[in-house]
Parts: C-alpha cells; sequence; structure tokens
C-alpha cells in the first residue's frame, strides 16, 4: 500500500457553525505534533472547529466539530488575597496575579458575612479589573458596617468565576467606622427637642439584656444609660414630657432624668391592670386608653390620682395594644384601633373632666407613628399613607411619593421617607435616597450614605437620618455586623 506524505495540518475555527466563515488559527508543519491549544478565544457560548490535511495526494478535511462552553466546567485559577491593610481613609487590597488560560477580569467585592452563602449575606460589588497585570483596588467609600469583608473573583471568558475561599481569596477586615452605633437593635426611638441627640431602647447583641440609651449624633457618643433597665416592653413609644423621659411597664410609667436616665420614679394606674397608650395634658392631667375604656387621672407627685372614665369603643379588640391615643391639643384626642375605620373624638377639660365621645370617620393605621398637626388641619397614617382633614374627616389625596414614611415634621409638617418596602425581605430596588415631601407638594430626592430608616428635623433645623449600612427592614431587624449610623441629609 502506497505510504502518503503529509505536508501540513490547518486547523480553522468559526462562530457561527459555518466552514465558510471560519479562519485559520493554526498551520502546523511539524508531524510530530498531535494536539493544539487554542489559547486566544473570542468570548462566545460556542465554537466550532474543523481539519485541513495537506499532503502530496491533495487535501482531506475533517467534519465540523462543535463545542457549548456551558456544558463545561472550567478549571479557573484562583488568586490570593493578601492581608488588607486599613490605610487613612481607605482599605487597600493585594493580590496575586491571575496565572491560567482563558482570564477575562477581577471583581473586587465586599460584603457583611465570611460565608458568602449565608441567608444573612449582602455582597456589593466594587470594581470590575479587565487588566490581567493590574492586581491592586483601594476603597476609599469605606462601608458603613463593621468587619467588612473584601473577596477577588477571577473570570474566564465564558463567565465562569472561582468560589470564595476564606482567607485565600477572601479576608475580613477588623475595621469599623466611628460613626457605627455597637448597637444590634434599635426600637422605640424619641428625639431630644433641644440637644443634638435621641433615646432609644436596644441591646448590643442578642446575648445581651435591652436598655434604654441616650445617644449623642454629633460626638458619636453614648451620653448616658438607664441605671434600672425596663423588665418588659410594648410598641408604646418612649415620651419626653416636660422634664422627664418616661417608660410604659404594664400598668405603670417609669420616669427617668433626661439628662442622665438615672430612674426618678414610677407613675401607677392602680385601678388598671394594663393599658395601651396615654398622653399628658396641660394643668398634670393624664390620660390613658385601654381596648374600650379611656381614664383621666391627676398627677400628685408620683401618685395618678383616678378622675373618671368613659368607654371609647363598645367592641372588645382583644389586642389591647393596637388602641392609640393621639393628642391634638391640650383639651382634646383622639382614640382609634386599626381594627376600625373610624376614630372618636374626647375633649378633657383642666379638671380632667371627660366629654362625650364625638365620631370622626378617621381610620387610623399606624406603623409606630400617626402625623398630626391641628393647626393645618392634616392628619397622615405611617402604615397606608393616608391623609385626612382633621376638620371634616375629609380624605386626602394618598402620599404617594415617598412610598414608605419614615418620619415627619410636624411643626412644618414635612414628611420624610424612601421607596424601599419594609415588608420586600429580598430588598429589591432598595436605594440609598431620602424623600422629603412638603406641604405644598413639592418633593426633593436626596442621595444618602445609607439606607433611611427614621429621619426627624432636630432643634437646629437639619433633616436627620437614622440609617442603616446594610439593606434592612427595619432597625429593630438584627444583621450579622453592626451597621447603624447618623448621617445629615438636609
Amino acid at each position: 500500500m502506497d505510504i502518503i506524505d503529509i505536508i501540513k495540518y490547518e486547523i480553522f475555527r468559526t462562530l457561527d457553525k459555518s466552514k465558510s466563515s471560519a479562519e485559520l488559527i493554526a498551520s502546523i508543519r511539524d508531524l510530530e505534533e498531535n494536539s493544539f491549544d487554542d489559547l486566544e478565544i473570542p468570548k462566545t457560548n460556542s465554537l466550532s472547529y474543523f481539519i485541513k490535511i495537506y499532503s502530496d495526494e491533495g487535501v482531506i478535511e475533517s467534519e465540523l466539530y462543535s463545542i457549548q462552553f456551558e456544558y463545561y466546567n472550567f478549571d479557573i485559577a484562583l488568586v490570593t488575597l493578601k492581608d488588607p491593610v486599613v490605610k487613612n481613609d481607605a482599605i487597600e487590597l493585594n493580590w496575586s496575579k491571575f496565572e491560567g488560560y482563558y482570564f477575562s477580569h477581577y471583581e473586587i467585592t465586599v460584603r457583611n458575612f465570611e460565608n458568602s452563602y449565608s441567608s444573612e449575606s449582602q455582597e456589593t460589588s466594587l470594581a470590575i479589573i479587565e487588566d490581567i497585570t493590574t492586581t491592586s483596588f483601594s476603597d476609599k467609600n469605606l462601608p458603613y458596617f463593621e468587619n467588612p469583608v473584601y473577596s477577588v473573583y477571577s473570570y474566564n471568558i465564558f463567565g465562569y468565576k472561582h468560589n470564595t475561599y476564606t482567607d485565600v481569596n477572601s479576608k475580613t477586615v477588623l475595621f469599623k467606622r466611628p460613626s457605627i452605633l455597637d448597637f444590634d437593635v434599635i426600637y422605640k426611638i424619641a428625639v431630644s427637642p433641644t440637644e443634638s441627640s435621641f433615646y432609644f431602647y436596644g441591646n448590643k447583641s442578642t446575648y445581651d439584656k435591652y436598655n434604654i440609651y441616650k445617644y449623642n449624633y454629633t460626638n458619636l457618643e453614648i451620653e448616658a444609660v438607664a441605671d434600672v433597665k425596663p423588665s418588659s416592653y410594648d410598641t408604646t413609644p418612649i415620651k419626653l414630657i416636660k422634664n422627664e423621659l418616661c417608660f410604659k411597664q404594664g400598668r405603670e410609667i417609669h420616669m427617668y432624668n433626661p439628662s442622665n436616665l438615672k430612674y426618678q420614679s414610677k407613675l401607677t394606674t392602680n385601678n388598671l391592670g394594663g393599658f395601651s397608650d396615654y398622653v399628658w395634658l396641660k394643668n398634670d392631667i393624664w390620660v390613658v386608653v385601654t381596648t374600650n375604656n379611656i381614664y383621666s387621672y391627676k398627677r400628685s407627685g408620683n401618685t395618678l390620682l383616678f378622675i373618671e372614665s368613659k368607654e371609647h369603643y363598645s367592641m372588645y379588640h382583644g389586642q389591647y395594644d393596637n388602641t392609640k391615643i393621639i393628642k391634638l391639643n391640650d383639651n382634646e384626642v383622639l382614640i382609634g384601633h386599626q381594627d376600625e375605620d373610624f376614630c372618636n373624638k374626647l375633649s378633657i377639660d383642666t379638671d380632667g373632666k371627660i366629654s362625650e365621645k364625638t365620631r370622626v370617620n378617621i381610620p387610623i393605621r399606624t406603623r409606630g407613628t400617626i402625623f398630626v398637626n391641628e393647626k393645618l388641619d392634616i392628619l397622615v397614617n405611617s402604615l397606608d399613607n393616608s391623609s385626612y382633614k382633621l376638620s371634616n374627616a375629609r380624605q386626602n389625596a394618598s402620599v404617594s411619593n415617598p412610598m414608605f414614611i419614615r418620619g415627619a415634621s410636624l411643626e412644618s409638617f414635612e414628611i420624610y421617607g424612601t421607596n424601599n418596602d419594609p415588608g420586600d425581605y429580598d430588598f429589591k430596588n432598595y436605594e440609598k435616597k431620602a424623600k422629603i415631601l412638603y406641604p405644598n407638594g413639592a418633593l426633593r430626592t436626596i442621595d444618602t450614605k445609607g439606607y433611611p430608616m427614621f429621619m426627624f428635623k432636630n432643634y437646629l433645623g437639619r433633616i436627620i437620618s437614622i440609617s442603616s449600612g446594610l439593606e434592612k427592614s427595619e432597625l429593630i431587624r438584627s444583621s450579622p455586623r453592626k451597621n447603624v449610623f447618623v448621617e445629615v441629609v438636609e
């Protein structure tokens, strides 16, 4: 049999599975070579190859052979991240150069958890670097959560990346901004009307007992801690009344000195087993409500002297915590419940005598706060953003932007909020933006450093936000990293 003399091999590549559009990528005359590595291929989902064999008898052409890259698991070279360095106002990252084939880019990320697959993990991409020789990055926009975890991922041109390996391409940095509060949960916020501070009920960890704290957001320090920890709590807010901080405890109201949070005394409603909410009126009249009744008291030292009571709702609602009392002025209150579509309005004179109730067709729908300004004749519910005229109970157009109210200035009646849905636990479309709605309907959107959680106007006229550096629904939701801080919005 005659022996064919092979002259050379030619290897062709095509993107569209057509030989007519193929390009020549290699010509091999060394007949000892029996393999070829295609190391510089385009970014694509598939490629096709064929070979031409040239001999003294002519040309032999192979069939087209196709490769679908989505069905292949490519080994990707792992880069090694050196220990990050905190330098001035930046965190410096350096890593080893990618050694392997089909490099596409590096991705730099930061997250709040060592294990990126945790349900609590939130990971943010900081940079995409396409130059294989660039092996450093400086994060100058430091995260607003403690002990961030930085990772460097290497990607190939097929879209695959290397997984996370702790202490190899992923490192935890022991760092916390001075503005980050050292608290896990913050609840029941009351703002000082005369200082750059606010009070809150919270804890530092899941193993720590809740207490009342006073935080100065200008000096970034806890100014006072209650010397007597509350033994229980409900949804009734902390209230600043005259020169005392009031914290409801069952059927008692515990009184603290707002300056140093020293426990002073307690007011007890001896004729009640418990109550839902309370307000203070002029002449030291205290008014409390249960699910069905309103009670008036006169304070004498540390004693509440009962005056009288009247029914406000005839239906028993069971969960008395949902009954709210709203002070309209020094003589009038509204009483509402989330299961009712109307309120009851009552007057209380300087002797604590209660008038007959008047039905007001305004429902109470609260996420913790009802925003009322009697002078501007308006009430806004924080749960469904419904708005009403107090004088005639006529419903105004609901607040549609911001979609979710996070606070208000009751004097100027500016509404503060965001479009971040606290009911969306996937945090889809969460944004770092604050919305300010003015009484004339004008709206401002302001970029923020974090996700606004609670907003207020302070005694200097500045709009302040207690924000989260991580996506979360409420300040009472715990996170794997401390992340709450205070920022000036305007």
